[in-house]
């Protein structure tokens, strides 16, 4: 839902982003890592959004947590194709590091 209304619906409005921040932080447990990487994406697209850094904060705990122990190319492909706005090298480089040990 996120990234239809980031993406398609283009909505920006502060209650509908505060509302799915909440109903992810609830569930955020659950989440695959390619809907982690999903979530980033939609909160990160269309600035400004209008949920907590805490919220991003721990996106990229997840997907940290994700690069160190999967062994699935196509989820660490998830992993850079949802953080690439935040173009940071150092998750760049742990998720290169995974590929070429495991693989």
């Amino acid at each position: 839902m996120a990234l239809n209304l980031a993406f398609d619906a283009k909505v920006n409005d502060k209650e509908v982003w505060r509302a799915i921040e909440d109903a992810s932080l609830a569930v955020l447990h659950h989440l695959s890592t390619t809907q982690v990487a999903q979530l980033e994406w939609a909160t990160m697209e269309l600035k400004p959004k209008y949920v907590t850094p805490r919220l991003n904060t721990l996106l990229v705990k997840r997907a940290l947590e994700a690069i160190a122990t999967t062994n699935d190319p196509v989820e660490l492909g998830d992993i850079i194709q949802g953080f690439r706005q935040r173009k940071s090298k150092d998750m760049y480089q742990k998720v290169r590091k995974a590929l070429i040990d495991r693989h």
